[in-house]
């Protein structure tokens, strides 16, 4: 998957379509490597995960997790501090768990755009901070 840099959320997403065949049997390999990694506590880290699948970082298997993920896969991650990752939900409570913790960091995030575009404005003069979100 090539890196490139997103201008707006939905620059995130990635269109399958767009993919080479590598980087399509990259993400089939993450799929089957997280499918000894089910419920939350047999979670793999990404740089573990990386390793794994032979690589040197973990930003390409972050970026097939969330494919994987636009594909319908329920792969979701913890950070707990004994042992957290990634892992293919396996109950409701799992997947439940995870949404909680996205809207909370959405929550955190929007809050530190908000007080970091007063400071921006106050300090720099930028006039347009609008956050908009478009997926």
């Amino acid at each position: 998957m090539t890196e490139r840099k997103a201008d707006k959320a939905s620059d995130w997403r990635l269109d399958d379509q767009k993919l080479s065949t590598d980087e399509r049997a990259f993400v089939a390999r993450v799929l089957a490597a997280l499918q000894a990694h089910r419920g939350k506590s047999n979670a793999i880290n990404a740089r573990k995960l990386a390793h794994d699948l032979g690589h040197k970082n973990d930003r390409m298997v972050r970026r097939a997790i969330l494919l994987l993920i636009e594909r319908g896969h329920p792969v979701a991650s913890s950070t707990d501090k004994n042992g957290g990752g990634y892992f293919l939900a396996e109950t409701k409570e799992e997947a439940q768990h995870y949404l909680n913790a996205l809207a909370s960091r959405a929550r955190e995030n929007y809050a530190r755009h908000r007080f970091f575009a007063i400071a921006s404005r106050a300090v720099f003069g930028i006039e347009n901070t609008q956050l908009k979100l478009e997926i």
